[in-house]
């Protein structure tokens, strides 16, 4: 009886120094694939974070959609976003700034996505959106910029409900479109700022 209780506690001990062994490989491996591949987003095989200023130009996003004033709101909700989160300074020149974040409205819609009694009673708003992210601090008293990274039709969408009253429709719909406008500078202020 006695060796085969020594035998198991032998296993045992075994067993607990191979799991501490293959814990500590996976742990060194993964600290080394992360010091191997650095962190940051990266941008046509470049980060932002070798740029050394951090001065943006935010001009209003072109609309080339029936929906007027969209362009001006998601513009000020992206200047708004870098603003409140700091890092960058939100400059009007564009011959000043080191980059420069330009986009264009490509798509605006409203799809219905549920009814009553042949009647929609929720819609969907949905908008398409170019962008591009030109740099060019690399290249000082120039005025040409080099673009560091294109995003093409990027949608974002929000949704809302509808009644019979036509100004409560109105102001649900400019919500949700402020809603989706916010939704979509966030994410890509949050885009820009992970690759610095």
């Amino acid at each position: 009886m006695w060796p085969d209780r020594k035998h198991k506690r032998e296993v045992k001990v075994t067993v607990k120094d191979l799991n501490f062994v293959i814990i500590l490989f996976f742990i060194s491996l993964s600290l080394g694939l992360n010091l191997s591949t650095g962190c940051g987003y990266r941008f046509h095989g470049r980060s932002l974070s070798d740029t050394q200023s951090r001065k943006i130009a935010v001009p209003t996003f072109h609309n080339d959609t029936f929906k007027p004033l969209i362009g001006k709101k998601i513009t000020g909700f992206i200047k708004e976003e870098l603003v409140s989160n700091g890092g960058f300074q939100l400059i009007d020149d564009q011959s000043l700034a080191d980059l420069t974040l330009t986009g264009r409205i490509t798509g605006f819609s409203l799809t219905p996505i549920s009814s009553s009694n042949n009647r929609a009673t929720e819609y969907r708003v949905s908008i398409k959106i170019d962008v591009g992210l030109s740099d060019k601090s690399n290249k000082p008293g120039l005025t040409d910029s080099t673009n560091i990274w294109t995003e093409k039709g990027r949608e974002v969408t929000a949704e809302y409900f509808v009644t019979d009253d036509i100004a409560a429709n109105s102001t649900a719909e400019n919500r949700a479109i402020e809603e989706a406008s916010k939704l979509f500078a966030e994410d890509l202020v949050s885009q820009i700022q992970d690759g610095l």
